[in-house]
């Protein structure tokens, strides 16, 4: 029998929540220090992606930014496509 792949389980509320906040963490953050609205919308990605350019791969903290970048990311994901 073939292998199937198996059918992702929704997350607890309470975890759903979490990353939720997670995500507006970044928002909160490049509003206040860099003055840029970041919406959940391609040209935030497309801010996000030529800002990671010009900072995270010279940054020593580079993982952190990744991670905390990455939350903002899969939330955008999530409502321009919907979950899966």
């Amino acid at each position: 029998m073939p292998d199937t792949p198996m059918k992702p389980q929704p997350l607890p509320m309470e975890q759903v929540a979490q990353i939720r906040q997670a995500a507006e963490q970044p928002r909160d953050i490049f509003r206040e220090d860099l003055q840029v609205e970041l919406d959940y919308d391609e040209e935030s990605v497309c801010w996000l992606d030529g800002y990671i350019k010009r900072t995270c791969q010279r940054s020593d903290e580079h993982q952190v930014a990744i991670n905390f970048i990455g939350s903002f990311l899969g939330e955008c994901s999530i409502r321009n496509y919907g979950e899966q």
